[in-house]
């Protein structure tokens, strides 16, 4: 199974995978827009901009997970 940083990657169209301290930054921003009442999709999406300079960078040909999934291994670590 690949890790988290791998499956941001290629959620995000990052270049590289995010460090750990960046995955953590994503994940509390992501899970403050959901408190907030953003849609889970547009809370990762928003998140992602704001943390990551290389996002949507790059387009692969893979399917990403969900952003609960994503946030749960991210809490997981």
């Amino acid at each position: 199974m690949a890790d988290i940083g791998h499956k941001l990657r290629i959620k995000y169209g990052l270049k590289i995978n995010p460090s750990l301290t960046d995955q953590k930054r994503w994940a509390d921003l992501t899970n403050s827009l959901i408190r907030q009442g953003h849609d889970r999709s547009i809370a990762g999406d928003a998140a992602a901009k704001t943390i990551f300079p290389d996002f949507n960078s790059m387009v692969y040909a893979s399917e990403a997970d969900t952003i609960e999934m994503l946030l749960q291994q991210v809490a997981d670590r």
